[in-house]
């Protein structure tokens, strides 16, 4: 899935997140959350839009027990960073 956040109208972050089953299948029900790339306007407060982007997928994934945060993308090569439910709902402040 792909969340947005606006201001004004405008694109200001986006985010890329997936749900998968214990048999590595894509699954809306999925146990394993993993968050694929990130990108946040340069300008503004990243830590914040992180947390608005946690509270967000948290609602939309509530069967998620494990989370994978992985920035290909912009860090090849960084091993993926793995979180428990509630670690990521201490981060979100849920």
């Amino acid at each position: 899935m792909i969340e947005l956040i606006k201001d004004k109208g405008n694109i200001v972050a986006v985010v890329e997140w997936l749900l998968f089953n214990e048999h590595c299948l894509l699954d809306n029900d999925g146990d394993f959350l993993v968050v694929c790339e990130l990108e946040i306007n340069k300008e503004l407060n990243g830590y914040k839009i992180l947390k608005e982007f946690a509270r967000i997928i948290l609602i939309k994934a509530p069967s998620a027990k494990r989370c994978f945060f992985v920035r290909e993308y912009k860090y090849k090569g960084r091993k993926p960073r793995e979180y428990t439910r509630k670690q990521f709902e201490r981060f979100a402040e849920v």
